[in-house]
């Protein structure tokens, strides 16, 4: 232990007053003092004093260090600095290297790189002009990758409110890529619309099942006016299933009809997605329920024996492709 300990004073001792090994020991010497006072904002001010002689240790330390990745020269220190400059500015107050800082971080390395051309020996100085085409081209980069970034974290975001978007087609995009083939069928990735349409069925099956025959046409004449109070109670059960409201809520139409011609009464229970689509035509998913009259048999219940009672059969859910605009 004491030879190691040795090692690293001698890793760590500054050759020089003003060096990186003195800034290194400034930010221990930091993080120390905040483990031993008590006063919350001065235990905070004293940890990020020591994470900004981190940063500027580290930056000065690594300065001149280069990584040959597939014969590509990378400079390490302006990553590693604008790394450790995101923690010291967001960690704590967006969320420990929260988006913000994620995103921030291409522009704080390529801050950092560029501080040493304008501040040679600590006093200001135009780069020459090939440094300054250098410097330029870092900024586009580090520009673009921050785009990018904070565009993963807003895909992240339409799938988050928006969850029926995996259910789309995303071969023709040029930065969306599945990686699960088992998702690339739009048939087995609709996790909303089957929590609705299945909350849609459950009520069915309550108000109908069992019920006088008479009342069941009754209530089917009614069915404009039904369907409202569905759609409510439906999304109020789908909300207390998730949690919380979607905003993707807003894009789904529900409605109901029974077609003529077809054996007894066939309720199709229909959901439009109106929302954004890759082939800008809504889709439409449907549930058939077989609404069937049975006769109750003798002893089977309190209601009279020989009575038409109303029986509920539902097909499993179904996409319909459309054409044309509905």
């Amino acid at each position: 232990m004491k030879e190691l300990l040795d090692e690293l004073w001698n890793q760590l001792r500054p050759p020089r007053t003003f060096s990186w090994q003195t800034l290194v020991l400034l930010s221990l010497f930091s993080w120390a003092l905040s483990i031993l006072v008590e006063t919350l904002i001065l235990k905070d001010l004293l940890s990020r004093f020591g994470w900004l002689f981190l940063t500027f240790g580290v930056g000065w330390a690594l300065s001149g260090n280069k990584l040959n990745i597939l014969g590509l020269e990378i400079q390490t220190g302006p990553w590693i600095t604008g790394a450790l400059a995101c923690v010291v500015l967001f960690a704590g107050w967006v969320g420990d290297l929260g988006r913000v800082a994620w995103v921030s971080w291409p522009i704080f390395s390529a801050i950092s790189a560029a501080v040493p051309y304008f501040f040679p020996r600590f006093t200001f100085s135009i780069p020459d002009p090939k440094v300054r085409q250098d410097l330029i081209l870092r900024a586009v980069l580090a520009g673009t990758m921050s785009c990018w970034i904070q565009f993963h974290f807003v895909v992240q975001d339409w799938l988050r409110d928006y969850p029926s978007l995996l259910s789309d087609d995303f071969r023709r995009s040029s930065f969306v890529v599945r990686l699960d083939e088992e998702q690339r069928n739009p048939d087995h990735n609709m996790p909303r619309v089957e929590l609705l349409m299945n909350l849609a069925e459950g009520y069915i099956r309550r108000s109908l099942e069992g019920l006088p025959w008479s009342d069941t046409e009754r209530w089917l004449i009614a069915l404009d006016q039904q369907v409202p109070q569905l759609q409510q109670l439906v999304f109020r059960q789908a909300n207390e299933a998730t949690a919380r409201p979607l905003p993707e809520d807003a894009f789904w139409r529900f409605s109901a009809v029974v077609p003529p011609g077809e054996p007894e009464y066939t309720l199709r229970l229909r959901m439009l997605w109106t929302g954004p689509t890759s082939t800008n035509l809504p889709y439409v998913y449907e549930k058939a329920c077989l609404i069937s009259q049975v006769t109750q048999p003798p002893g089977a219940g309190e209601v009279v024996a020989g009575a038409s009672l109303t029986r509920v059969e539902c097909n499993p859910i179904q996409r319909i492709s459309l054409t044309q605009p509905p």
